[in-house]
């Protein structure tokens, strides 16, 4: 296959590229060096596993973790790309196999670290081999303003000299402006290209509270997340033990993380966790650099992260999958005086660095604007929006645990999030347990969330439905769609159920034409109502008035008067309502929900916002 799009479909089973996807793709087949900033989550492995398959010659992946390394390759593995590793943690026997691959050309694409390509018998295996793309992944790690400096990394600069034919691809979530300038510096690519993403993860809860009773804290938090997946981060190992201890009582699932294990328990403990053996990780910042297990539904700061950098990339560890995930932080001045006290112990530039991180954490904890707007500001990014609809500074704390502004927040619809059928996705996901355990592989890895709640709400029957859903390629199809198909048939034969055979056939016309919030807004103009549009496809009134929004703010017109249809307020109220936008500023809301007394709910409000705006 030489066509990107197809080896999207066919090989990973999604339809569609995510943003900058497709345009990275095209400047890397080009052979031109590419620099490319992307969220956690946000699809960086595609950018070279896609040209990795088209170019003929061999692709290095550079690589800082052993974990990452195993669990991409395992993952690709089992998408019937052909892909080997080299570190310490192979059998020697495991290791020769992986040399005869290269050396035969059966490998397309070799994981390693800095540390082993460095070594002169590493060098010398790649200088017979056609190398046609070097990665550097977490390239972050070159910068001595990155927060997770690593020297060796400073030395790839020397080994891509190696590879003169090659582009170099250098990937990172968590870059500022100066740690990318550094990066092109460093690697003498200051002619790239450089991609930057949205550092914004719409799909992620952000919270901030303060630390009070942290126990009782956590304890409360968890109450409600039965069976989820989650981690939960400390300052230190003896936080962890402790918390762990608390958190087994309680009778959770959990198990600890941090450098005072041995090296065989935190690898048990690691893998227990990918594996879905327990829900529950109690760490220290020592666990979870690319980890990529993409159902992990919160991330918990039982104490304060040491800097910004460090808090985007343990909070980019939720929700990979796109589907909703809460990120909570305990905040206390005495964890300040704990960072203070380490940072005192430093000296010079070093020293400067670490007080200025500090400071800017600090500002994005205590702010009372939308914090996205400080966040994404630190990465040089200006967010937009002054309401985000998705951080505690921007709902109400009652909202905050179910509320969803940006449909747009996951890969899957709200419809679907909110109306797939419970037992069907259990069997499903239980299916897919016994098969990755037997497989010795993640469950992630056959199939994700997003999957299984695709399959228990659309119940495919045949094989060209199933490959028409969220990561189902043909090779997975060949491999697990039997397997699954078998249980719908069987799930829906027992409760007389049918298929949804034209809303999936309605889905694949949409993903391959016009955006969805286009097709509402030209229906709502063309006479259909408000509550008729939410009726027809599946979601809240709310969420229609989303779209309506986007439409409008694209430059498009909408019929004001039919909004008002959708208000269920006396016009006495209404007035009241749009007379408080007029003094406060409508396109803010929660100004307008304070001067109310917080007497009229959300929803109504953005009905009148949406009017107020369309008429003017």
């Amino acid at each position: 296959m030489t066509n990107p799009k197809q080896v999207l479909n066919e090989v990973f089973g999604y339809e569609t590229f995510r943003p900058l996807q497709e345009e990275i793709i095209e400047q890397v087949l080009d052979r031109r060096d590419t620099l490319v900033i992307m969220p956690t989550g946000g699809g960086k492995s595609i950018c070279y596993q896609i040209p990795a398959l088209i170019f003929d010659g061999l692709t290095l992946v550079v690589s800082p973790l052993i974990s990452l390394m195993k669990d991409q390759v395992e993952q690709l593995s089992e998408l019937g790309i052909p892909a080997v590793c080299l570190n310490s943690s192979l059998s020697e026997e495991k290791y020769r196999a992986n040399l005869q691959a290269l050396r035969s050309g059966e490998a397309k694409m070799l994981y390693l670290a800095p540390e082993t390509l460095l070594m002169k018998r590493t060098r010398k295996l790649l200088a017979d081999l056609q190398v046609d793309l070097f990665t550097i992944d977490e390239a972050h790690c070159i910068s001595e303003w990155g927060h997770d400096f690593r020297p060796e990394y400073r030395k790839l600069a020397k080994v891509k000299k190696d590879f003169p034919d090659a582009p170099c691809l250098a990937l990172t979530a968590t870059a500022t402006p100066r740690v990318r300038e550094d990066i092109r510096q460093i690697l003498q690519v200051e002619d790239s290209e450089t991609f930057l993403a949205s550092f914004d993860r719409k799909n992620l809860m952000l919270r901030v509270t303060d630390k009070e009773n942290p126990t009782e804290q956590v304890l409360d938090f968890l109450y409600t997340r039965e069976h989820q997946s989650g981690i939960i981060y400390c300052f230190s190992r003896r936080l962890v033990n402790e918390l762990y201890v608390n958190l087994k009582k309680e009778g959770h699932s959990v198990k600890p993380y941090h450098a005072g294990l041995s090296e065989k328990v935190r690898n048990r403990n690691q893998d227990a966790f990918i594996r879905d053996d327990v829900n529950i990780i109690v760490a220290t910042i020592a666990f979870g650099m690319g980890i990529n297990k993409p159902d992990v539904r919160f991330v918990v700061h039982h104490d304060m992260p040491q800097n910004i950098e460090s808090y985007y990339q343990q909070i980019g560890r939720a929700g990979r999958d796109g589907l909703r995930a809460d990120c909570l932080l305990l905040y206390s001045h005495n964890d300040t005086q704990k960072i203070r006290y380490f940072i005192n112990q430093k000296e010079g530039e070093e020293k400067k660095v670490a007080e200025q991180h500090l400071n800017d954490l600090v500002d994005f904890l205590e702010t009372d604007v939308c914090r996205r707007i400080p966040l994404m500001n630190y990465f040089g990014e200006e967010y937009g929006k002054e309401n985000c609809g998705m951080c505690d500074n921007c709902v109400e704390p009652e909202e905050a645990e179910t509320f969803e502004d940006e449909e747009n927040a996951s890969r899957i619809s709200a419809e679907i999030r909110e109306g797939y059928e419970k037992e069907l996705f259990d069997r499903l996901r239980s299916h897919r347990k016994t098969l990755a355990d037997e497989r010795d592989v993640t469950p992630y890895a056959i199939f994700p969330d997003a999957t299984l709640m695709e399959m228990a709400w659309y119940y495919p029957r045949d094989e060209e439905q199933m490959l028409h859903l969220y990561g189902v390629g043909s090779l997975k199809m060949k491999r697990y769609g039997r397997d699954f198909l078998r249980i719908i048939r069987e799930y829906c034969e027992e409760r007389g159920v049918n298929g949804r055979a034209e809303r999936l056939k309605e889905r694949i016309e949409e993903l391959s034409g016009v955006e969805q919030h286009v097709l509402i807004g030209e229906a709502f103009n063309a006479g259909q109502s408000i509550p008729h549009l939410a009726e027809e496809y599946g979601v809240r009134p709310v969420t229609i008035v989303k779209h309506l929004k986007e439409y409008f703010e694209e430059g498009n017109e909408l019929r004001a008067d039919a909004i008002l249809e959708a208000s269920s307020l006396s016009h006495r109220n209404r007035d009241k309502v749009l007379q408080t936008m007029e003094e406060k500023n409508a396109r803010v809301l929660r100004p307008v929900y304070d001067a109310l007394d917080k007497s009229v709910g959300y929803d109504e409000l953005r009905v009148l916002q949406l009017y107020h705006m369309a008429r003017d």
